[in-house]
């Protein structure tokens, strides 16, 4: 069930993004501003479609094999909180948590090296947005 909600919401999401509003194209940029909510939509969407098939049948199995399906499970719902924190925190602040929280999910628990990964995280992805694409990232309202 879970897996099923959050395909039906990333898909929802993903199709509003073609909606006639969003067609305003700054002559200077190589994208327009729904191109980096497409691809995190595109990434949520696919990462979510194997969880309709995997939480079921884990479900069905012993405890331990469910900690083998909760960290995807996290994982899709700590982008979920990422996207919805993007537009108050600003891209260079929500992605430094976002890499944050991902490698605990993951099992790091060395503070130092999480904390520069994502700021490496954080930087080397700003710089290809907005440097290389030309992509017009979210600044966030404390700016």
């Amino acid at each position: 069930m879970p897996g099923a909600v959050l395909v039906a919401v990333a898909a929802i999401l993903l199709w509003h993004t073609f909606d006639p509003s969003y067609s305003s194209r700054l002559s200077t940029l190589k994208f327009g501003p729904v191109f980096f909510p497409r691809v995190i939509l595109t990434v949520w969407l696919l990462l979510s479609l194997p969880l309709i098939f995997v939480v079921p049948r884990a479900l069905r199995r012993s405890v331990l094999e469910h900690r083998k399906v909760w960290p995807g499970v996290f994982f899709v719902f700590a982008l979920a909180i990422y996207l919805w924190l993007l537009p108050g925190l600003g891209y260079l602040l929500a992605t430094f948590l976002f890499g944050a929280v991902v490698q605990l999910i993951a099992g790091d628990r060395k503070p130092l090296r999480f904390v520069f990964w994502s700021a490496v995280l954080t930087v080397m992805s700003w710089v290809c947005f907005e440097l290389g694409l030309e992509i017009i990232l979210p600044a966030g309202k404390w700016l």
